[in-house]
């Protein structure tokens, strides 16, 4: 019976330690000068921090555009023909892009849903155990979108009527409320949810602005990464209505067209811009 209140007791005070920090997190994170600055004569804007933040050094690259104002856009380009993120946005003219979903790094082939443009050209998702969520687009312009949660049964209708989408996950901001994953004990789930790691995700405030952020990881003492609890306390403290997780790790790039690479890409495992990874699809604006 003392072992079973120990225990009891132990997992109360982690889960209150985990309520301050995460409190306090937030509050640094709502107050972080992200430094805003234009890209040349768009709408777009770009910015980032390096804060101590969840008791680790963190290093935060962002870009943010009232959606009205520009347009949003899949780029899918697998095989033979991917690239690396920031060329594909100069090539596609894109004023800001980055990373999009998961992939076969051996074939450079998504493996998950992708439609670009109205043509499906991935129709399935094989990621099955993070990627519960699209996002999609619609509008010859690319000025409405959305971001909502979806399973192998639901994805084909979801993205009907829509001029792209691609799924990825797990979903982290769904209506304005973080979406919670339970620790199910597994090896994955502490890999890949609790473990910090570079991380990419975009989404969108109620007032219309959508963000790409890239949160850099794998760094010591300069860029730790989060966990996926951590990057939904990010979320909350920009204000979005909506978010999603995009492929992380070596992947995780933020490109502009005035600054170049913005981020520090782990796949060189240099903390300098050079390192990114060459991917079969990335969203872009322009």
């Amino acid at each position: 019976m003392k072992k079973l209140l120990s225990c009891i007791f132990l997992v109360f005070c982690s889960l209150c330690l985990g309520l301050a920090q995460g409190s306090e997190a937030l509050a640094i994170l709502k107050n972080t000068d992200w430094g805003w600055t234009p890209v040349g004569d768009s709408k777009v804007e770009t910015g980032g921090a390096s804060v101590e933040v969840f008791g680790s050094a963190q290093t935060i690259s962002l870009a943010r555009f009232p959606m009205r104002e520009h347009t949003v856009s899949v780029v899918e380009s697998d095989g033979p023909k991917a690239a690396i993120t920031s060329r594909l946005g100069v090539d596609n003219k894109a004023v800001a892009a980055i990373n999009g979903s998961y992939f076969d790094v051996e074939l450079l082939t998504p493996v998950t849903y992708v439609k670009d443009e109205g043509r499906v050209l991935c129709d399935r998702t094989t990621d099955g155990a993070r990627s519960n969520g699209m996002f999609r687009i619609r509008g010859r312009k690319g000025r409405r979108v959305d971001i909502l949660q979806v399973d192998s049964l639901t994805t084909q209708r979801a993205a009907r009527g829509w001029r792209e989408a691609i799924v990825c996950g797990p979903v982290l901001i769904d209506e304005g409320k973080v979406v919670k994953y339970e620790d199910d004990g597994t090896r994955y789930y502490k890999k890949f949810y609790s473990r910090r790691h570079p991380r990419t995700l975009l989404g969108y405030t109620e007032s219309g602005w959508l963000y790409f952020i890239v949160v850099d990881g794998r760094f010591p003492g300069q860029a730790e990464g989060m966990s996926i609890d951590e990057l939904e306390v990010l979320c909350e403290a920009l204000g979005l209505y909506e978010a999603i997780n995009l492929d992380g790790g070596g992947s995780s790039t933020l490109w502009s067209r005035d600054e170049g690479v913005l981020n520090h890409p782990y796949d060189n495992k240099v903390f300098d811009h050079d390192g990114e990874r060459i991917v079969p699809n990335v969203i872009i604006v322009k």
